[in-house]
């Protein structure tokens, strides 16, 4: 989202849908963030992984969401598809997967693969690659 702020910098016009479509990121990351933090009273780690399998679908659905809107804003912005618009359709495929999945192994081999292709992305957009 960092790169979508600067890129917001550098509109020339804005107009009310635009404003509200840009505003819908943030809303939404801090939807999926809010879901995932368990009450400040649990018993044990048990209790945390049954809160993340409980809010798993939810919060993964909100990402996919999220990573769509990163897709649509660089339209909304003027600079249409880019190579990072890969990246998060890619992150779209594998967070609607975890949505669907009660797998352990699963989210846990998951969690390694979205941060390769979140520091790939930012490696890319360090180098203006994407």
């Amino acid at each position: 989202m960092f790169w979508h702020t600067l890129a917001i910098l550098k509109a020339e016009e804005w107009g009310f849908g635009g404003f509200l479509y840009v505003v819908t990121g943030p809303i939404l990351l801090f939807l999926a963030t809010s879901l995932l933090l368990a009450d400040p009273v649990y018993a044990g780690p048990s209790d945390a992984q049954e809160h993340y399998f409980r809010v798993a679908r939810r919060f993964f659905s909100i990402l996919a969401v999220l990573m769509l809107w990163m897709i649509g804003v660089d339209f909304v912005l003027g600079s249409g598809f880019t190579a990072a618009g890969l990246w998060n359709a890619g992150l779209v495929v594998l967070f609607l997967f975890l949505a669907n999945s009660q797998a352990v192994r699963l989210h846990v081999t998951s969690t390694g693969v979205t941060w390769v292709l979140l520091l790939s992305l930012l490696i890319a957009r360090a180098f203006s690659i994407a």
